[in-house]
């Protein structure tokens, strides 16, 4: 109403006038400009009389023509749109809870603790903590991979050491403790906590735990698409010097990029390292179907993770996939007093990019082995 006013004495008409029954009403004036083919409006100005002596006023006469008119009803019009606008930003839609969408967040939880330990590479232990399933029927809990192939925790024993093994898929290794190294040819790559490992699709190799304690390791595997880009050595990155490729996002998320497309990985996914500083969390937000994300948290600490409208205990090598039905919000949370990280992996609905700058990044050298 007020904008109209505005207009009203802008265009030099009176913002206020009175109808038959007495009453003061701006909406009386209205026609004047609207209904009409033209109104003609009279008012004064100023004008300079030299035999006055100074300045004097005069009325003058003028008529609207039909493109003011037309001007006006679009002023009017995106007064009421953005007056609607402004009203619609200020309106909140609580997301559904688990209940009203019928989910059962413990099916997309994964733990070691829950499946029994297999042989893999003649002397690591493994232990699945997602594996390959349907994510949208009914199964067991952690059987919810819709595209990774398998995610488990390695152990290597102190002293331990593999047999020349290789894979028909990409291998991803994450060294959580223990020290070592990995051997392939006639070439070796050391090993260490936080050290992370490409290892390309049928390439031998050997793991060798050097230290006192156990190596335990995450283990992911996956099957590269044809579309992916061929690297045919083992990659080795030390992930406490890599930059933050992705900075506060979803409020709270720093990520450092462990592997990505340009590394051979499928061209849709990325592992990255999150950090969280103490006391923080993720802004709450859903996935769509077929875009799988998954959270892995890292030692020594313990976390909370949320799930639509319920709340679960994540411990070290626990982790959960977003449920993708577009509707479940998640969120991870440090309620500590010092950072916290999350091994994190994906595969998306469209292709991941980043600048060339996050893959000029110093990467652990291969050494050549005395025989």
């Amino acid at each position: 109403m007020r904008l109209a006013q505005i207009f009203l004495a802008w265009r030099g008409l009176p913002a206020r006038a009175h109808g038959r029954d007495g009453r003061a009403t701006w909406v009386a004036a209205l026609p004047r400009c609207v209904n009409y083919p033209s109104v003609k409006v009279r008012r004064k100005i100023p004008v300079f009389h030299p035999e006055k002596g100074g300045l004097t006023t005069t009325r003058i006469s003028r008529h609207i023509p039909h493109l003011h008119r037309f001007r006006f009803a679009l002023f009017l019009l995106g007064a009421i749109l953005a007056g609607l606008s402004a009203a619609s930003a200020q309106q909140y839609v609580e997301p559904p809870s688990n209940r009203e969408i019928g989910v059962v967040i413990d099916r997309y939880l994964g733990s070691w603790k829950n499946s029994e330990p297999v042989v893999t590479h003649s002397s690591l232990i493994e232990r699945a903590i997602l594996r390959p399933g349907d994510p949208y029927r009914p199964g067991p809990p952690g059987a919810v991979l819709e595209f990774h192939k398998d995610f488990s925790l390695g152990v290597l024993q102190p002293g331990g050491r593999t047999l020349e093994t290789q894979h028909a898929e990409e291998e991803i290794l994450y060294i959580e403790s223990g020290a070592g190294r990995i051997e392939s040819g006639n070439q070796f790559w050391p090993l260490k906590p936080r050290y992370g490992v490409r290892i390309p699709p049928h390439t031998e190799h050997i793991l060798v735990n050097e230290s006192d304690e156990p190596m335990k390791l995450l283990v992911l595997t996956d099957s590269l698409e044809p579309d992916a880009i061929p690297r045919n050595s083992i990659l080795v990155r030390d992930s406490s010097v890599l930059p933050y490729a992705e900075k506060s996002v979803h409020w709270n998320y720093f990520a450092k990029l462990l592997f990505g497309p340009k590394d051979g990985i499928n061209p849709e996914s990325k592992v990255l390292i999150v950090d969280m500083f103490p006391m923080t969390i993720g802004a709450p937000h859903p996935h769509i179907p077929h875009w799988e994300e998954v959270w892995c948290k890292l030692p020594p600490d313990d976390s909370f993770l949320f799930l639509g409208s319920e709340v679960r205990r994540e411990r070290p090598n626990e982790a959960f996939v977003v449920p993708p039905n577009g509707k479940t919000v998640h969120s991870v949370v440090n309620l500590s007093s010092r950072p916290m990280s999350w091994f994190y992996f994906s595969h998306y609905t469209i292709k991941v990019e980043y600048p060339d700058w996050v893959y000029q990044v110093p990467s652990i050298p291969p050494q050549r082995i005395k025989r």
